[in-house]
């Protein structure tokens, strides 16, 4: 009953805020965004703990309890104004999509990749910046994009998300074994393939170093590449003011010696850590209220 109610809670709150957003302006719904961060640092405590111990997991000593507690505080005002912003999308034209981009940093990475792989590229992407703008800016630009995503507890929610995507054009396809035949057509055509890399895999997923400890990783983005030899590139989207900058990597290395789990594990460990290192960069921009850490190795538990 209670769990039901929550739901329902929530499904209102999301479809107020969706309401109230889309009938003021950019700047006017950003600072709203600001305000709704400030009051969810102050009483979400639950999920400011996650956080800050997640922080505490990352960082050890390394910084101050100051530091990491403003880390969180800005991680929580980067969800809201990516949330917000991601809840205008249909209010964007392409137009408007590339105007609020100040800058773009390795788009001939992406070119060249595309060009000449021989079935699309891998967009791995994390729950950095504005992760939801990336795919909609590169839609914009003319690269035809398809995101895996994964479906939300509430049914209204997820049509709403993938109907916002949809409107940016960014075909959505859900996470799962029905997805798996869609994600090899998406390669066969030549598109950009996105795939967020960076949360906890479960108990199928591969256990490899994050932050210095084991964090079970998801083994579809390496599985991926070795199976259609296709280049893996970070692509990420980061808040710079209320514009956006793109950052896109060189492709990255891919083992491939043979041992088909041997190569899973090292790129999967490669992936992570080229994630980890933006998140290095720019930690006030990740989203630290998921428990990454959560699912352990077996021998650890044992």
């Amino acid at each position: 009953m209670l769990k039901r109610m929550r739901k329902r809670f929530e499904r209102w709150g999301a479809m107020l805020v969706f309401c109230i957003v889309n009938n003021l302006s950019r700047r006017q719904a950003l600072g709203l965004a600001d305000f709704l961060a400030g009051v969810a640092f102050h009483v979400m405590l639950r999920f400011r703990q996650i956080a800050l111990d997640n922080v505490n997991t990352a960082y050890g000593d390394t910084i101050s309890v100051k530091e990491k507690c403003e880390i969180v505080r800005l991680s929580f005002k980067n969800l809201s104004r990516t949330l917000v912003d991601f809840l205008r999308f249909r209010k964007y034209s392409h137009d408007d999509f590339l105007n609020l981009v100040k800058r773009i940093e390795g788009l001939e990475y992406l070119e060249k990749a595309m060009n000449e792989s021989p079935g699309g590229v891998i967009g791995l992407a994390a729950h950095i910046g504005g992760w939801e703008f990336g795919g909609a800016y590169l839609v914009a630009l003319g690269y035809p994009v398809v995101a895996i995503g994964r479906d939300q507890p509430d049914q209204v929610l997820t049509e709403l998300m993938y109907n916002l995507r949809k409107s940016a054009g960014i075909e959505p396809i859900p996470r799962g074994k029905h997805g798996n035949r869609a994600v090899i057509e998406t390669l066969n055509q030549k598109k950009v393939l996105g795939l967020l890399a960076d949360q906890n895999g479960g108990k199928k997923g591969i256990f490899v170093p994050f932050f210095g400890k084991m964090a079970s990783s998801f083994r579809g983005p390496a599985q991926i590449a070795l199976k259609k030899k296709v280049p893996v590139l970070l692509i990420v989207a980061l808040w710079e003011g209320d514009y956006y900058f793109i950052k896109i990597s060189p492709p990255l290395e891919l083992a491939n010696t043979g041992n088909i789990e041997n190569d899973i594990y090292e790129n999967t460990a490669r992936f992570q850590k080229k994630i980890e290192d933006m998140v290095r960069e720019y930690p006030e921009q990740w989203f630290w209220n998921h428990r990454r850490w959560k699912t352990r190795p077996p021998d650890e538990i044992a």
